[in-house]
């Protein structure tokens, strides 16, 4: 049976893989482990690294060239580091929202 802690280290190892399949250019496969992380995130309640997985796939979706998809993933995951007080996560999500502005 997993624990909570447990559950939360499988979310957060997921986005990593996401992140370094984007890093080699598998954007593709970078969406289903950034989905998956985000499911487990939802199903134990974690709203902190639910934000950072929702802006994983809009790095995804921005890396495959998909603009209104990454500036919703990069909108719902400001809110989402807004409501629960992670200003520094908020920041990162709206700086992106920038750089999908000027494209």
């Amino acid at each position: 049976m997993r624990t909570h802690g447990d559950s939360r280290s499988e979310a957060i190892a997921l986005s990593d893989l996401g992140n370094l399949e984007i890093d080699l250019g598998d954007a593709a496969s970078a969406r289903d482990r950034f989905e998956l992380a985000l499911d487990i995130s939802r199903s134990i309640g974690d709203r902190y690294d639910e934000g950072y997985f929702v802006a994983g796939l809009g790095m995804e979706a921005l890396e495959l060239g998909d603009l209104a998809a990454a500036r919703e993933h990069y909108q719902q995951a400001a809110t989402t580091h807004q409501q629960v007080g992670n200003p520094r996560g908020e920041g990162i999500a709206r700086a992106y929202l920038g750089l999908c502005a000027e494209m």
